[in-house]
């Protein structure tokens, strides 16, 4: 079994405030959620107006699935927000057993 998590961090360049903001992420937070299964959250800058980070993570027995599914995820995020992708990052991990894992 294979695990992924990631981490897009995002520019809003037209939001004036932290609720502007939280909107914006709210939204890809629960477009995310609903159209790929994923675990998804606001994990960092959480006090800066235009500045977003979103962490997500997922599960499955395919290494190639994972990779493409982040390809898609970020894919999504650039087509459908008005915002710029700053930053991303993701890791995969094979999972052994009794809190084993193997970064690959």
């Amino acid at each position: 079994m294979f695990i992924g998590a990631g981490i897009v961090k995002i520019n809003i360049p037209y939001s004036h405030s932290l609720k502007d903001k939280r909107k914006v992420i709210k939204s890809i937070i629960n477009s995310l959620q609903n159209k790929y299964n994923l675990s998804v959250s606001e994990v960092g800058s959480l006090d800066n107006k235009t500045i977003g980070e979103i962490g997500f993570s997922m599960v499955s027995y395919d290494k190639k699935y994972i990779n493409s599914l982040f390809d898609k995820i970020l894919d999504f995020i650039n087509s459908n927000y008005d915002i710029v992708v700053l930053d991303e990052n993701y890791e995969i991990m094979k999972y052994w057993g009794e809190l084993c894992l193997i970064e690959i």
